[in-house]
């Protein structure tokens, strides 16, 4: 028996230092960021991002500001476009309405949970959800924001809004 515990602990002859010595400073770290967690209502947090991007480039494209304009200015299209006024009018709306949803579910019917999430993870979904309402708009600009392809796209999502708000 004596001998099994010697060779358990040696390593080609050699005795192999205990776990908590032989863990670098650097494995110390990552452990302990490892277990920063964040409670599952932040899932909320998700959400809120999401609506408040996509308010925020409606905004920013509806009246062409500094923002979008500095974006669109540094993208390099093409001729072609990569999708039709209507696919991203189309995409957006989807987005938003997703967004919406997921929040009011998240308000209305989130019950007390202990489930909990990794905060790097956390960190990564709020990036996500704030890059894709940009990730929508962004494959339709062409060279300049102010080309005509623009002005459809903005003429388009007004009309779409006075047709809502005209229904019977």
């Amino acid at each position: 028996m004596a001998a099994k515990s010697t060779l358990s602990n040696n390593l080609h002859g050699k005795q192999l230092p205990a776990r908590q010595n032989s863990l670098s400073l650097a494995s110390r770290s990552f452990d302990a960021l490892a277990a920063v967690q964040v409670p599952h209502s932040w899932f909320l947090h998700f959400y809120v991002v999401s609506v408040l991007s996509s308010l925020f480039w409606a905004y920013q494209l509806l009246t062409k500001a500094a923002i979008f304009s500095a974006i669109a200015s540094h993208v390099q299209g093409s001729e072609q476009y990569s999708m039709t006024t209507d696919q991203v009018i189309l995409t957006w709306v989807m987005m938003t309405v997703q967004g919406i949803r997921r929040l009011y579910e998240s308000v209305v019917f989130a019950g007390s949970s202990l489930s909990t999430m990794w905060v790097a993870h956390w960190i990564m979904g709020l990036l996500f959800y704030a890059t894709m309402s940009v990730a929508v708009w962004v494959e339709a600009i062409r060279v300049s924001p102010n080309n005509r392809y623009w002005s459809r796209i903005l003429m388009s999502c007004s009309s779409s809004v006075v047709d809502q708000t005209n229904l019977p």
